[in-house]
């Protein structure tokens, strides 16, 4: 469409949205409240140099995740407007320095949160809330940014470069990456200049105050956990309670876990709004619901972690006088307690509001609804074969680890592919609930043949794990 200029503006500001939202949470974990905070602390070394070296950690994650979004359009660029020897090089070096101004916010944004709920005598189920709220507000605004359409050539360069002004006016930093790319060496060195700035203010701000920021936040969001509990309750019930309360006292960890209910949320309000009225039967609203909504509760998943982050305290729930059974029965069902509610609540007022046919609103209900039973049993075998207790804090686990990678990227996979089959098989005019059926279907044997695994296996491994 001629808009190839617009591309380094779009990919630079959603690279640096994405790397804010990874960065949040994890800044609450790494500065404010580390679990190794009286071991650091007793170190003959400087607050700044910790904190440094903390951002250091999250700077290199993030890099990953910001190359990976990078490189390829990058690729893309080239093989639509040419090779330009300064592009190439000024993109790569430009890309390394990404991260660091969204980490700076980050930081703000989670010093802010953690501030205002360490006011509250729950600090941590308060702190939980407005990252839940901040991030349901984050995704709807992102989401709406996005859900624009055209009609012909002249309208999607419109859109294009109404989208470039809304990121700029978001993220300004965007147009000096994207002046210094084509030439402006003023505004290359400028990005580099701020984004080495945001990192030395963080390492220096936070790190004066370390002490005081842990100090500050740590002891009020502990004054609940001391309480005699009067009421009794099931095996299954108390472990269930154990790992819940757990959740709800790191925000990072509930966030990272179940993101795919906020994505389920936000969809279940914008479809109605974006095809209401005369479109309120789009065909194509109807091929994709049911596996947008399956997108996101397989991308919620509060199993592929949950051995891990026992930690040390795991010989102790392996000393229980309960079986093995037992405990693995309240890791997935704390996970079912959570999801199955919640996604088939959404799922079905969304399909009656959008009109669907009775045999639509099924499979819109029941698809998600299994792909979020197979999540857990999925995320728990693969958990109890790939462990880590070594952990210094609770995001090292949800964000670095295995289960969770093979349980995210897997179940957006297996959302997407029967998506594109769906809307292939409607094109060719069948019935959209006969392929929603079959998918259906084969689901529900997955279920059975994990359901089956997790009895037989299930036990020997959690047994078999060294403590």
């Amino acid at each position: 469409f001629g808009a190839l200029h617009i591309l380094p503006i779009l990919i630079v500001a959603s690279s640096s949205l994405l790397t804010f939202v990874q960065s949040i949470t994890y800044t609450k974990a790494l500065i404010f409240c580390p679990k190794d905070h009286d071991l650091l602390f007793s170190l003959p070394v400087k607050g700044t140099t910790v904190v440094s070296a903390k951002l250091a950690t999250l700077y290199v994650l993030d890099l990953v995740s910001t190359l990976a979004f990078l490189l390829p359009c990058l690729a893309a660029y080239i093989v639509f407007g040419g090779f330009d020897l300064w592009f190439f090089v000024a993109f790569l070096m430009m890309s390394l320095f990404v991260p660091l101004i969204p980490i700076l916010f980050a930081a703000i944004i989670s010093a802010v949160v953690s501030l205002i709920a360490s006011r509250f005598r729950r600090a941590k189920t308060v702190g939980t809330v407005l990252y839940l709220l901040f991030f349901g507000a984050f995704m709807f605004g992102t989401m709406t940014l996005s859900m624009s359409t055209a009609e012909d050539e002249m309208q999607m360069m419109e859109m294009m470069d109404g989208a470039a002004e809304k990121m700029l006016s978001i993220y300004p930093p965007a147009r000096l990456f994207s002046d210094g790319v084509q030439g402006s060496i003023s505004s290359a060195l400028l990005f580099v200049g701020l984004s080495l700035l945001a990192f030395a203010l963080v390492s220096l701000v936070f790190g004066k105050c370390y002490a005081k920021f842990h100090e500050f936040f740590a002891p009020r969001s502990q004054r609940a956990a001391y309480k005699i509990e009067k009421r009794t309750s099931g095996v299954v019930m108390a472990l269930m309670k154990k790992d819940m309360k757990r959740y709800l006292s790191s925000p990072g960890l509930l966030l990272n876990q179940g993101a795919g209910l906020l994505m389920i949320v936000v969809f279940a309000v914008l479809f109605p709004m974006q095809f209401g009225g005369e479109e309120m039967g789009a065909e194509i609203l109807v091929c994709m619901m049911p596996y947008l909504f399956a997108m996101g509760a397989a991308m919620t998943c509060f199993t592929n972690a949950s051995i891990s982050l026992e930690g040390k305290t795991f010989p102790m729930l392996k000393s229980l006088p309960v079986s093995a059974r037992t405990i693995l029965s309240s890791k997935l069902g704390l996970h079912l307690l959570i999801c199955l509610p919640f996604i088939g609540l959404a799922a079905l007022i969304s399909g009656i509001v959008c009109g669907f046919s009775a045999p639509d609103i099924l499979v819109t209900v029941a698809i998600p609804l299994l792909y979020s039973y197979n999540t857990g049993v999925v995320g728990l075998l693969i958990n109890l074969k790939k462990y880590k207790f070594d952990w210094a804090t609770e995001m090292h686990v949800a964000k670095n680890s295995l289960p969770v990678a093979i349980t995210m990227f897997g179940g957006m996979i297996l959302s997407f592919i029967p998506m594109i089959g769906a809307i292939a098989f409607r094109a060719f005019g069948y019935p959209l609930w006969i392929f929603g059926a079959v998918v259906l279907l084969l689901a529900l044997i997955c279920a059975v043949i994990l359901t089956a695994v997790l009895r037989k296996k299930g036990e020997k491994w959690f047994l078999d794990i060294e403590c």
